[in-house]
């Protein structure tokens, strides 16, 4: 028995698209903040890495955030015919964007 409502071939709206591109940035972000306490703190322990990434997590979470909305907004206006062209540069410009806004905010903060 073949339906041609399979629910997993409806296309997304242009809302949903851009929060899931907002969530995907903002885990780059939060990859790069982790990055950057791993190779600032190279000389604790993993456990200690951790315990402090999780204390300021919080504390910078706007900064992950605030510098996942601009790679996500660049990322969804990009339209191309080929969905795996489309897919690959949003992803490129979500890695790009993400790490460097996320050291300039970062920068602007002074949270080092």
């Amino acid at each position: 028995m073949e339906t041609n409502n399979w629910p997993l071939k409806k296309e997304m709206s242009r809302k949903a698209k851009f929060f899931v591109l907002w969530g995907g940035a903002f885990v780059a972000s939060v990859i790069v903040y982790f990055i950057e306490l791993v190779t600032g703190y190279s000389n604790f322990s993993i456990r200690e890495i951790l315990w402090l990434f999780f204390q300021t997590i919080l504390r910078n979470i706007d900064i992950c955030l605030i510098s996942a909305l601009i790679p996500a907004t660049i990322a969804s206006l990009i339209k191309i015919n080929n969905k795996k062209i489309q897919i690959a540069l949003q992803i490129t410009v979500i890695l790009i964007f993400s790490y460097f806004l996320f050291k300039f905010i970062r920068a602007l903060y002074g949270t080092y």
